[in-house]
């Protein structure tokens, strides 16, 4: 149970994203106040395109050695492969939560807090998770009808207690369909065999 514990925080901000595409999906949010701030980033080790949010994370109860995401960026309408490995330093119990903002360009869409134990739940997980090393690989479709633009989604994941778990970001652009056809002209592939890129 608690190897699913990271890519169950993906997962929240991937169904998010999701979710603003597909408003049907059920992810019974209830709103909350929450300031982020965007500068200062750091890294998250691994193939991706997360960040820790702004601040120290050293005392985080979730440690994250690191993320892998292929394909880096995420392509909609393909395959998205996520390997995590990090380590819970203490148990996840009822009461957990994880607040996520999702913006599209400078406008926000989504401001929520999810239980965690109930998205866990949901997935045949209950709480509490023993703390320990975490191990995860997960693989999922993205939709195809994702609007073309930049994606900004924040989550802040919590214990029972408050204390912090993690707090990551990332931003991604989809490009329109028609920009990615291998066989249009004005493909990048096209673009790149006769150098102009």
């Amino acid at each position: 149970m608690k190897l699913l514990l990271g890519s169950a925080i993906f997962a929240l901000v991937t169904g998010t994203v999701c979710h603003v595409i597909n408003p049907g999906v059920n992810v019974s949010p209830k709103v909350v106040t929450q300031n982020i701030l965007i500068d200062d980033w750091h890294a998250v080790p691994g193939q991706n395109k997360l960040e820790y949010c702004s601040g120290n994370h050293e005392n985080d109860l979730l440690q994250i050695s690191y993320v892998n995401i292929n394909p880096n960026p995420p392509e909609k309408g393909q395959m998205l492969s996520i390997d995590f490995v990090g380590q819970l330093l203490d148990q996840v119990k009822k009461g957990s939560y994880v607040d996520v903002t999702v913006k599209y360009e400078l406008i926000t869409l989504i401001k929520t807090s999810f239980d965690l134990c109930e998205q866990l739940h949901q997935g045949n997980i209950t709480c509490p998770i023993e703390k320990g090393p975490i191990e995860v690989h997960r693989e999922f479709k993205l939709p195809e009808a994702i609007p073309p633009g930049t994606y900004h989604v924040y989550a802040s994941a919590y214990n029972e207690d408050q204390k912090s778990l993690t707090c990551l970001k990332s931003s991604i652009r989809f490009s329109p369909h028609y920009l990615l056809k291998e066989n249009d002209i004005f493909s990048i592939e096209n673009i790149k065999k006769i150098k102009l890129l």
